[in-house]
């Protein structure tokens, strides 16, 4: 997977855990010597072992000169293949010990496309959620959240400016993922080749970053009713908490402490608790699509109870009752 967009960059725990996840997904049994002998590891972070061979893994976010004694030792044991594995680019005088030994390289683009073939739930959400557009999505809930416990009340006629632009920023985002949803939900019917998961993987997390304008909007949109309103959103956030989508945001937002809140935002926004049903990334893809065109129809729908209750209690239809709409 190599756009030239801007990429994070994870900790070297996180990758060591998508790789075992990868493994395993082969049907190799794993054991991380990084994680549970580290002054026995021996040059190892992962061994993974199968009926036919025996890999061992070395993990580096980027190797440096000082990691060069590391390969020597690395190079010297005994398995099947011995893999060097680094997000980025190492440093060259790495690189050239590298190249004259007897380790394989697993970097860059190359590694990315592993993840992806091989279905790294963990690494496939941590690409999603990692994208300025669910960033910005993440912070929009977590700023609503914090008017959850400001006092109801009446809704001035003021107050519509901000509902319509706070409708206007949700629709857009509907339609965006929408439109990205059923895009990729025909290609991936359709494809029946798994190496090419990771270049529609890669194009659909274009388009999510492509939503990057609409999602700013909709950030700035929270931010300032949050100030200047912060009655709408306590009341968008009582109309969608007993809704499907909403029950489960609204109760893992409850008791949680204020450094934890993000990560159950994400959570909810990007699932995995069923990681293990998903034998392709194109399954989890297409799951992950439906889920978030989900959750940000819940947004607009919120907006739609919001607006349908600020007309109630401004406008007075003599002999007829809104409600029967």
């Amino acid at each position: 997977m190599g756009s030239a967009r801007d990429e994070p960059v994870p900790d070297e725990d996180d990758l060591q855990d998508w790789l075992e996840e990868a493994y395993v997904n082969q049907g190799y049994s794993c054991y991380n010597w990084h994680k549970m002998e580290r002054v026995n590891e021996n040059g190892v972070d992962i061994e993974c072992d199968s009926t036919e061979e025996k890999v061992l893994l070395a993990v580096k976010i980027r190797p440096k000169k000082e990691d060069v004694q590391q390969l020597q030792k690395f190079s010297g044991l005994s398995a099947t293949r011995k893999i060097y594995v680094h997000w980025n680019p190492p440093t060259r005088e790495f690189q050239n010990q590298l190249d004259h030994s007897n380790v394989e390289s697993l970097g860059d683009g190359a590694l990315m496309n592993f993840l992806v073939a091989h279905a790294s739930v963990r690494y496939l959400k941590w690409r999603f959620i990692n994208t300025t557009t669910l960033r910005l999505i993440t912070q929009s809930i977590s700023e609503i959240y914090e008017c959850e416990h400001v006092p109801n009340r009446q809704f001035a006629s003021n107050d519509f400016l901000l509902i319509w632009r706070l409708k206007s920023a949700a629709v857009k985002l509907k339609a965006d993922i929408r439109l990205t949803k059923n895009y990729f939900g025909d290609i991936i019917l359709r494809e029946k080749d798994p190496s090419e998961a990771a270049r529609i993987t890669d194009s659909a997390l274009d388009q999510i970053v492509m939503m990057k304008a609409d999602a700013e909007e909709f950030q700035a949109i929270v931010s300032r009713t949050r100030r200047e309103a912060p009655h709408i959103l306590r009341a968008f956030i009582d109309h969608i908490s007993p809704r499907t989508g909403g029950k489960e945001l609204h109760s893992s937002m409850q008791g949680t402490e204020t450094a934890q809140k993000t990560a159950r935002i994400e959570e909810w926004l990007v699932e995995d608790k069923e990681a293990h049903k998903f034998l392709s990334a194109l399954s989890w893809l297409s799951i992950t699509l439906e889920n978030l065109e989900d959750r940000f129809s819940l947004f607009s729908f919120g907006v739609d109870w919001v607006f349908e209750q600020t007309l109630f209690q401004n406008w007075k239809v003599e002999g007829h009752d809104l409600s029967d709409d």
